[in-house]
């Protein structure tokens, strides 16, 4: 019953059809009570072979996929304040849900160059014996 910050890498899309375009890379991760989700924004490459540094983001969108079909979700609540563009976490929705339900998320969050980068995460709850 402690809080846990779980961070990975991720692969993102740069381009997709949309939020159900099966090429969107996903991630999993086992909760029973995942009380925020979000994103890091990547390294990006300036060209030069070396790291531009952090590439900033601002906002995302976020699907939830159930039988083959989205539905966006509406009024997210962003958890503190973002990260100086660099990070942002997200409540669950609608307002009063206390945990974000299993199932899988569609992030489209765009780049400062006006790209959407296209990934997904798997929130699986634990298995009980």
């Amino acid at each position: 019953r402690r809080e846990q910050r779980t961070w990975f890498a991720m692969k993102t899309l740069a381009e997709a059809s949309g939020p159900t375009d099966p090429a969107i890379p996903f991630r999993r991760t086992v909760s029973d009570d995942a009380v925020a989700i979000g994103f890091c924004a990547p390294e990006v490459d300036a060209g030069l072979g070396s790291s531009g540094g952090t590439l900033r983001a601002s906002g995302a969108r976020i699907w939830r996929i159930q039988d083959g079909a989205a539905s966006e979700v509406s009024g997210l609540q962003q958890v503190g304040s973002p990260a100086y563009g660099f990070a942002e976490l997200y409540r669950p929705s609608p307002a009063g849900a206390r945990v974000w339900t299993p199932a899988d998320y569609v992030f489209a969050v765009r780049d400062p160059f006006g790209h959407e980068l296209w990934f997904g995460l798997r929130v699986t709850a634990r298995q009980r014996p």
